[in-house]
């Protein structure tokens, strides 16, 4: 029988400083039910990062200390990646939801006649597909893609997007009489 390695300690003192571990997740951001999951993914980080740099704890409070910093760092990142799905889920409001007055509506009809038109075909039925509620990975099947290639079109959608609404803010209006 071997004695236990490094990464096989730090695992072990990661479990037994679990409530130190939660607090720091806490913390950074992590929902309450992601906090047992990313416990594993900071006992994974923690026993990594000490394989890689061999760090010496002259104390337990040090060894707290070192995994209060690998635990936020594994939140922070977890609260990142999140937003940046939340980000790009792309859902349109139902007219009846947001949309009062008849003005309002005629904008969000023009809003989206310009998205159509300031992208391509691909990118439209990408966006209209996660719109409509179908899932990122079915959408990246139909369209023969990879999950980050459904991503990064709906990302160029969205810069077209912009920058055609910028070219419109900045086009002379013509009044029209009625």
């Amino acid at each position: 029988m071997t004695a236990p390695g490094t990464g096989d300690l730090v695992a072990r003192w990661v479990y037994a400083e679990r409530a130190t571990v939660e607090s720091s997740l806490r913390g950074g951001g992590a929902a309450e039910s992601d906090v047992d999951d990313l416990v594993q993914v900071v006992a994974l980080a923690a026993v990594r990062t000490a394989e890689q740099e061999r760090p010496v704890w002259a104390t337990c409070d040090a060894f707290r200390s070192w995994l209060r910093v690998v635990a936020y760092r594994v939140a922070v990142t977890y609260a990142h990646r999140v937003a940046r799905e939340r980000q790009h889920r792309l859902t349109l409001p139902r007219p009846s939801e947001t949309v009062s007055s008849a003005e309002a509506r005629y904008r969000a009809a023009e809003e989206l006649c310009l998205l159509e038109r300031s992208t391509t075909p691909e990118r439209w039925q990408t966006i209209t597909a996660l719109a409509g509620g179908e899932d990122v990975s079915e959408v990246a099947r139909e369209a023969g893609l990879t999950v980050p290639g459904v991503y990064s079109r709906v990302h160029v959608a969205r810069r077209d997007f912009a920058a055609a609404l910028a070219r419109e803010a900045t086009a002379p209006r013509v009044r029209r009489n009625r």
